[in-house]
This record gives C-alpha cells, sequence and structure tokens, in this order.
C-alpha cells in the first residue's frame, strides 16, 4: 500500500499515518530522505522483510526535499518492495507541483487555512480539540489561536495540556486562560551570544528550544558568522568602549549595527546592568579554534550527513570544559 499526502498540514499528515500504522499494527518508521545519513538504512529495512513478521509503515517526511536522484530511487523500491512484502508506504509531499512518480497512487489533500483566515482557524482548533476529549468554545478556541499563532503542532500542544487539566473533557475559562500562555519564539541571537558569553546554564537550557524553532543549518551559520565578527574586532577593533558614540564609529568601520557591536562590547544601554567584554574575554587563538570546530561540524554535515545537533552538543560541552 502506498499513499501520498499532499498538502502542507503536516501535523495532520503524520497524525493519520501514525492512526493507520496503529490500525495495521504496524512499526512506524520515520524517514527523512533529504538527509544523508537516511538512506542506506531506509533501503534496507524496505528490502529485508522483518525478523518477527510484523509489518512496516514508512513515512517519508518532507518528500520534497529530497533530490531528484533520491526520489526516483526511493521510487524504484517502493514500487517493487511494498507490493510483495508486509510493508505500507506514506509520502509527505509539501511541494507546490506533484511528482509525475505519485501518479500510480491514491493520494489526499491536507492543507492549512491561510494564516489571515481567522474564523477557519479557530474552526479547525474546535475540531482538533474534540477529537482529543476535549470541548472548546469558540472564545477559547480563539484565545488559543491568538496565543499561539497559525501553527497547528503548537495548537495541538496546548490541547494536550489543557486536556489533562480538564474534568470530563470540559475546562473553566479562567483556569484555560492561566494555562495558555503567549507563544514567544527564542531569540537566536541572544543563543548566539550565550554561547560566546559562555553563560553555559542560558545556552543548555535554550539548545532544544532554538534548534526545534530555526534549521540547524542557520543556527550553524549565524554562529559561525558571530565569530568571525569577534575574531574581525579583536584583531582590529580591541579596546574597552564607554560611549555610545564609540559604538558609532566602529560601526562606521565594520559595517555591524550597534545593537550587535553592544553585545560584543559589553556595552548597555541600561548603566545598571554589566555586560562581559567579549574581546578581551578571548585571545585571536581562542576564537580561530572555536571557528576551527564549527567549520568542522559544517563540514561533516555537508559532505558525510552528519547531525549538526549532535555535535553541536559535543561542542558545547567542550566549551564549557575549556571555561
Amino acid at each position: 500500500m502506498v499513499y501520498v499526502f499532499l498538502g502542507d498540514d503536516r501535523y495532520t499528515k503524520k497524525a493519520e499515518a501514525r492512526r493507520i500504522a496503529q490500525q495495521q499494527e504496524a512499526a512506524f518508521v520515520f524517514v527523512e530522505l533529504h538527509k544523508k545519513d537516511q538512506w542506506e538504512p531506509f533501503r534496507q529495512r524496505i528490502t529485508t522483510p522483518s525478523l518477527f513478521g510484523n509489518p512496516f509503515l514508512f513515512y517519508l517526511s518532507e518528500f520534497e526535499s529530497a533530490s531528484v536522484h533520491v526520489q526516483t530511487n526511493a521510487f524504484r523500491y517502493i514500487g517493487v518492495e511494498a507490493q510483495k512484502k508486509a510493508v505500507s508506504v506514506i509520502i509527505d509531499y509539501g511541494g507546490s507541483k506533484a511528482n509525475p512518480l505519485f501518479k500510480p497512487f491514491q493520494s489526499f489533500q491536507y492543507d492549512l487555512p491561510k494564516p489571515w483566515k481567522r474564523a477557519e482557524w479557530i474552526e479547525k482548533t474546535v475540531l482538533l480539540a474534540k477529537r482529543e476529549g476535549l470541548t472548546l468554545s469558540p472564545g477559547q478556541a480563539a484565545l488559543l489561536f491568538e496565543r499561539c499563532g497559525p501553527e497547528l503542532e503548537r495548537i495541538a500542544n496546548e490541547i494536550t495540556k489543557v486536556r489533562a487539566a480538564s474534568v470530563n473533557g470540559q475546562i473553566e475559562t479562567d483556569l484555560f486562560n492561566a494555562l495558555i500562555f503567549p507563544y514567544e519564539p527564542e531569540n537566536l541571537d541572544d543563543f548566539v551570544f550565550s554561547v560566546l558569553e559562555q553563560d553555559h546554564a542560558a545556552v543548555f537550557r535554550s539548545l532544544y528550544p532554538v534548534f526545534s524553532e530555526y534549521p540547524e543549518n542557520l543556527i550553524l551559520f549565524q554562529l559561525i558568522k558571530a565569530a568571525m565578527c569577534l575574531s574581525h574586532l579583536i584583531t582590529h577593533h580591541r579596546k574597552q568602549v564607554s560611549r555610545f558614540e564609540d559604538l558609532r564609529e566602529i560601526s562606521k568601520d565594520t559595517g555591524l549595527n550597534i545593537p550587535t557591536l553592544s553585545r560584543f562590547y559589553g556595552y548597555s544601554f541600561d548603566r545598571a546592568k554589566k555586560r562581559r567584554n567579549l574581546l578581551y574575554a578571548y585571545e585571536a587563538e581562542g576564537v580561530s579554534k572555536i571557528l576551527d570546530e564549527l567549520w568542522q561540524i559544517d563540514y561533516e554535515n555537508k559532505s558525510e550527513g552528519q547531525s549538526v545537533f549532535k555535535n553541536m552538543i559535543g561542542f558545547l560541552d567542550r566549551l564549557s570544559r575549556r571555561a
């Protein structure tokens, strides 16, 4: 059995795939073929019978992100193995143009409301809560949408939290309001500077939320960029800064904006706050070592498909030990 799940509602697609796997008493196997280290395990598992005879359901997440070569090779196995083994494949495809390879298979459409379609989001929130055994009024659903934004997985997580506090699927408005907090995205710049400031408690506290919020390659890029800026400033503009005019002059010379420079120089617009001047917290050799390690993470990700997140944890652990 091969199904194609089209559209941008990845939360509902994955939930439906898990429901089908449970119905078939199949092992749910989540696969991301756009990641280099995922192809070979997928090929081996789809061609090798299960030792215990349990069927597999392969969920190919974000299939549109895989290369054309990988997509074509995947269909060579899907078209053969899914027909002769206890194997099901569900292809999650969010691309705007359907792949011609999908034609032989049954497809289903899962679309999210447009972000500005507030009424549709409220209706979807009410229905999602109902499926989870929770009754929400339109007003409660509206508040949930306002505080979570047009992010269905985030809304679903809040529904799970509220459901746990409900009584027989009902929850009082005051308690509901107290449980639902406005969503505040993690600040990537704060994470980057907490790494450079060696505020290890802040780093490890925000590590998982940041990697959930942003693409891992963007996080790595921002860290490399910040370390390169720090290296340049240490080499060419190492000084104590006590006046705003000093920042303005350095900004003219470097092209860096003043808020960013203030973080590097430990300059606070609030005189009561004391910050560390990073240009005196490091020597050039120390920053060079950090850059070498970050570039190594980048190389291992791009050439070998290694996880940025996993290697980042190792890097941060080593950095904390050097403090």
